[in-house]
């Protein structure tokens, strides 16, 4: 028997995680990797700063489009940017959503003569 996969079920942990990722991503490559006393206030001061920008980032991003892995994708490319990360998600969005629109077409077979899609 095949369990079946509900995507629908899943999509509170989706929207919610855009946060998580953002937050975890720069924190791998080494941002606050040091533990926090009273010499690293600045730490501390960095982490509130970059939880309000994953609140921004969360929401820009529209719900339930892009999946987690998506997501991790983009924030990679800005892992030593958070700023221009939320900056520049509005436009990766609509990149994204083209490519995706681009893709389905591709998949559909719609093809005319010279290569060209078909609406």
């Amino acid at each position: 028997m095949t369990a079946a996969f509900d995507n629908h079920s899943l999509q509170p942990m989706l929207d919610s995680s855009a946060p998580s990722l953002f937050v975890m991503i720069p924190q791998q490559m080494g941002a606050g990797a040091e533990p926090e006393d009273d010499a690293t206030l600045g730490r501390a001061e960095d982490k509130i700063m970059l939880r309000k920008l994953a609140t921004e980032f969360a929401n820009k991003l529209p719900e339930q489009e892009f999946s987690p892995a998506e997501i991790q994708s983009f924030l990679l490319e800005y892992r030593r940017s958070p700023h221009m990360a939320v900056e520049n998600v509005q436009e990766w969005v609509v990149r994204a959503r083209e490519a995706k629109r681009r893709t389905k077409r591709a998949d559909s077979g719609v093809i005319q003569e010279g290569g060209d899609l078909l609406d």
